[in-house]
């Protein structure tokens, strides 16, 4: 026996999936829920094998947050998102999530009850070795997008002469060569780096470089300078 958790917001829509799925002498409904929260809830009650969970309910995220959460309780529960969109940006933060499968709300009921079984069945139409990748994939992507994005906001915060003694230590120069270029005493320069180490919370220049480089947010850097 499939034993079954659904959350959907809308009473029809669950209603509807309650009828569908108790209708199959294979399945069990153990819990209705109407948001992200009683889900999980109802998952560490019930200890389901499937959670037909909808992407969005109180917030537009809701089932994501959900999904993640219900992993944690217990990393074996196939989850199946529900979505009425084919198209649907959440759909990636789902695999993310740990996602087994999604199907439209709008499906056949057959090939929902056929995604059900093929899901508690280890079949899902993507397989897990995929969906692994997937996710694998777009936690790196989110990953390097935040960190890159952090970086930004610490580079666009350096004063006009951090960002100028910055740029032309990517260049190779050394402090020395900076304050002739810039004609001030490398003491100057000096306060400046420290500065700026600071703001990157590294203890040298070396690992300022090494960042920037690992990230490619050298041309950053560069395109601010040259923009003087």
């Amino acid at each position: 026996m499939i034993r079954i958790v659904i959350a959907d917001d809308l009473p029809r829509i669950r209603t509807y999936f309650e009828t569908m799925i108790s209708e199959e002498p294979d399945m069990e409904v153990l819990a209705v829920c109407k948001n992200g929260v009683e889900a999980v809830e109802a998952v560490r009650e019930h200890e389901p094998d499937i959670v037909l969970l909808d992407i969005q309910m109180d917030d537009e995220d809701d089932g994501i947050q959900a999904a993640w959460q219900i992993k944690q309780v217990n990393p074996e529960i196939c989850i199946i998102m529900l979505t009425i969109h084919k198209e649907d940006d959440l759909i990636f933060s789902s695999f993310e999530a740990g996602v087994t499968d999604y199907i439209l709300k709008t499906e056949d009921p057959q090939v929902i009850m056929e995604a059900i079984r093929n899901a508690y069945r280890g079949q899902a139409t993507m397989r897990p070795v995929v969906a692994n990748k997937m996710r694998n994939e777009f936690a790196r992507i989110r990953i390097q997008q935040r960190q890159l994005s952090a970086l930004f906001q610490i580079i666009n915060s350096l004063t006009r002469s951090e960002l100028d003694i910055l740029a032309l230590y990517l260049e190779g120069m050394s402090y020395h060569a900076i304050a002739e270029i810039r004609f001030i005493e490398r003491t100057t320069v000096r306060a400046h780096v420290s500065n700026i180490l600071k703001k990157f919370k590294k203890r040298s220049m070396k690992e300022v470089a090494a960042l920037l480089i690992g990230h490619d947010a050298v041309r950053i850097v560069t395109e601010l300078h040259d923009r003087g």
